[in-house]
């Protein structure tokens, strides 16, 4: 029981992170200048409600190919976007563009 409050004792926070570098257009970002940039791609969380999950992983099943649930997400974005007009889908590209930049900054200072 006296063990259940060690308070003192710091814990190993070191984690291991599985990173992948690809191309710009394997990442799906599709004809660029520099296609053969290199960008650094992992997996991450992201906190959706159960509904949501439930819907994007019924997709997963009844998609033709077995799609991933990260498949259909890249699908349902790909749409979307497609569907913007020109002045949101250049702010969208702006955004995506410096969150892809911080990425690749926090990639390389990582090795």
């Amino acid at each position: 029981m006296a063990d259940l409050l060690n308070h003192g004792k710091k814990k190993n926070k070191d984690v291991s992170v599985k990173v992948n570098t690809v191309t710009r257009q394997q990442a799906g970002f599709g004809d660029s200048t520099n296609s053969e940039e290199e960008i650094a791609n992992f997996d991450v969380n992201m906190r959706v409600s159960n509904h949501v999950r439930n819907s994007v992983l019924s997709l997963s099943k009844v998609i033709e190919g077995k799609k991933t649930a990260s498949d259909v997400i890249s699908i349902l974005v790909d749409s979307y976007v497609g569907k913007m007009d020109q002045r949101t889908r250049k702010a969208y590209e702006q955004v995506v563009n410096v969150m892809e930049a911080k990425d690749y900054i926090d990639h390389s200072l990582k090795q």
